[in-house]
């Protein structure tokens, strides 16, 4: 019986840790079905996850520009923007409550979430509230990027 239950928990363990090994490489090979020539995308502080799926787009010979929120109070989006300038893309810093006021030129919203929960609600990054009901306000597309592990049964 202990031996059964150990293997089914190294099993489940070693599902897990490929899931996500695989993480990024799922999510980027989207990149190109969202992030189009031309377009601007605004994007709030830092992820690691939405940082490589724009270097993704940017990779695939992608134009664009990205405007980065700030992120107060840890400013997460200076080494954001930083990041994705030295990887080529055009990319601007604003003070968060700028968010409202750049909205109308933007085309598309990409944000991180910590999870997604069954109801449709998010657990995001403060500040990303902010950032939904601007782009809500002016009629602009949210993109929810983030790994399928991150879906939570509970609301």
């Amino acid at each position: 019986g202990e031996v059964i239950l150990t293997q089914g928990i190294m099993e489940a363990i070693q599902e897990i840790m490929s899931d996500l090994e695989d993480l990024h490489k799922n999510i980027n090979e989207q990149a190109a079905n969202h992030i189009h020539a031309g377009e601007v995308i605004l994007t709030y502080a830092r992820s690691k996850t939405v940082e490589l799926f724009l270097k993704a787009a940017a990779a695939k010979k992608r134009k664009f520009q990205v405007v980065v929120c700030e992120g107060a109070p840890h400013f997460g989006g200076h080494s954001m923007a930083k990041s994705l300038a030295e990887a080529g893309i055009e990319t601007t810093v604003i003070h968060d409550s700028a968010t409202f006021a750049i909205m109308a030129r933007v085309n598309k919203v990409i944000l991180p979430a910590h999870a997604v929960l069954a109801n449709g609600g998010l657990i995001a990054p403060s500040g990303s509230n902010m950032v939904a009901l601007a782009a809500k306000q002016n009629s602009v597309p949210v993109v929810i990027v983030t790994g399928m592990f991150k879906l939570c049964p509970m609301y």
